[in-house]
């Protein structure tokens, strides 16, 4: 039994270090080569932009370094916290949403604690204009919207049949 959860716990930590390491490479590679100059990948549909983003989403809270940092690492925290002592009972789904979702937030931590911002370099703006993103903010956001979907899953085929029940 303590092998079978060491090697789950190795799968996780390992997923995440390598979401975080592939977000991070492609900001150290990869990003210096749009920091002057702006790449249109698609015209009036994707650019890659660099952008300094000193606030959260969608600019929010600009300069607000130290308070971004706090709640990123209570949001990690609570993660982790939640992956302790639930693992075993959540679904693939739920598992695979959390790693998401943290690994992005890390990726975000190591550009505020190292920059004091995060770098957004994903700008696209096809019919309307959008903030520039970058990758951690996919992970994130795809995670939020997999762990949304797989509650009303869950509450959909387990609770709502309980209710009913009463």
């Amino acid at each position: 039994m303590k092998n079978k959860l060491d090697k789950k716990w190795t799968i996780i930590i390992g997923v995440v270090i390598a979401l975080v390491a592939i977000m991070q490479i492609v900001n150290i590679v990869w990003v210096p080569q749009i920091k002057e100059t702006s790449k249109t990948v698609i015209q009036g549909v994707l650019n890659f932009s660099y952008y300094e983003n000193r606030g959260g989403a969608f600019g929010v809270g600009q300069g607000d370094t130290i308070g971004f940092v706090v709640i990123n690492l209570i949001v990690i925290g609570i993660i982790i916290r939640f992956l302790i002592l639930q693992r075993d009972k959540m679904d693939r789904k739920t598992l695979v949403s959390l790693l998401c979702i943290m690994s992005g937030g890390i990726s975000n931590l190591v550009d505020r604690l190292w920059h004091g911002y995060v770098i957004d370099y994903l700008d696209i703006n096809a019919l309307i204009p959008f903030p520039i993103f970058n990758l951690a903010d996919i992970g994130i956001t795809i995670g939020w919207i997999v762990l949304i979907v797989s509650l009303i899953h869950y509450w959909w085929k387990e609770v709502r049949p309980l209710k009913k029940q009463k």
